[in-house]
């Protein structure tokens, strides 16, 4: 992945983990995008409990809701605790 930097930017300092969202989420668990951390099965367990958070996994294919159920079942994710804005 190429992200650009600024000229007086150090080319060999860390890329800061951007930001979880909905879509990241997705291209994560599809496959599509690579975890940004040396942990790429927590920040896989945080993109299914955004999905779950949000309310988006209860819109997409039913394997997203039926997945989320399981992980939820099996103690790897939590409901959400508040409603979904």
């Amino acid at each position: 992945m190429l992200i650009p930097f600024a000229l007086d930017q150090d080319p060999d300092a860390p890329i800061p983990a951007r930001a979880m969202t909905i879509t990241h989420a997705v291209f994560l668990i599809e496959g599509v995008d690579e975890a940004d951390s040396d942990d790429p099965e927590t920040e896989t367990i945080e993109a299914w409990q955004l999905l779950i958070d949000t309310g988006t996994v209860w819109t997409l294919q039913g394997v997203y809701g039926r997945t989320a159920r399981d992980l939820i079942e099996a103690g790897v994710c939590v409901r959400p605790t508040t409603e979904a804005v």
